[in-house]
């Protein structure tokens, strides 16, 4: 992946969005696939994902 890439600069994309996917899946030691969604778009889904404490009662 090359940050900072885009097809999309005339429509304001600056080529950040999928570097930031990475590195919040690392910080949080989640795991990140991308499939195609129902609708036929991108659908990132994230495991190992743990809620703290907190988060739970909400």
């Amino acid at each position: 992946m090359v940050l900072g890439y885009t097809t999309a600069s005339d429509y304001g994309g600056m080529g950040l969005g999928l570097a930031f996917v990475r590195e919040l899946s690392d910080v949080y030691g989640w795991t990140c696939s991308l499939t195609d969604s129902e609708t036929g778009g991108a659908q990132f889904e994230f495991s190992d994902v743990t809620k703290t404490a907190a988060a739970k009662n909400e």
